[in-house]
């Protein structure tokens, strides 16, 4: 049995982000007019009160978009932005050289591979699906997914026309509980 992380192990998930969140910023700067270090603090504001930098549903929590949108819903008035972002995560959401190969060569050999990301449920199982690892990990142990804004639900933010598809059709796929940590190895290969 192989045990792997996923994000920065099988591909580069912080150029990933930061090329999504930056793509999203500078189309919701244009839309709005807004300050961009105002948006900055407030984006920061909800990343650390939801923990987590990839909130679906971050646009509709912001002070400075919700007030711009003037009761529309900001999917809606900032969807180009959204777009621009999706399309930024796909083409920089990448298997770094060999990985598949040396993926596929381990399955064909027989062995389980099973997955143990730092990630939430949602944004790991689009990876998966995006680099073709769905059924290539045997299984998958990602973190619950994020807290999401009294009276949303989270299947809405699943299905709808920003976030495709959900789920995985051949990677068994098991929540880690919330709260729980993977131990991480210490200097000198002690556990901690």
């Amino acid at each position: 049995m192989l045990i792997t992380d996923l994000d920065n192990t099988l591909w580069d998930w912080f150029e990933a982000w930061y090329q999504s969140f930056s793509a999203l910023l500078d189309g919701l700067v244009s839309i709005s007019g807004a300050n961009r270090q105002t948006l900055e603090q407030q984006i920061k504001a909800v990343h650390q009160q939801r923990g987590t930098t990839e909130y679906s549903n971050l646009i509709r929590e912001v002070p400075a978009l919700v007030e711009f949108a003037d009761g529309r819903d900001p999917f809606d008035v900032f969807n180009d932005a959204l777009h621009a972002q999706n399309s930024a995560r796909k083409h920089t959401t990448r298997l770094y050289p060999g990985v598949d190969e040396k993926l596929r060569a381990l399955k064909n050999r027989g062995l389980r591979i099973v997955a143990y990301p730092e990630s939430g449920a949602y944004w790991t199982e689009s990876r998966l699906r995006h680099t073709g690892l769905d059924g290539v990990i045997d299984v998958l142990y990602p973190s619950p997914d994020h807290d999401v804004a009294a009276g949303v639900d989270p299947e809405d933010l699943r299905t709808g026309r920003y976030t495709g598809t959900y789920g995985l059709q051949a990677t068994e796929h098991h929540h880690l509980p919330t709260g729980v940590l993977l131990c991480r190895s210490a200097p000198h290969g002690e556990m901690l």
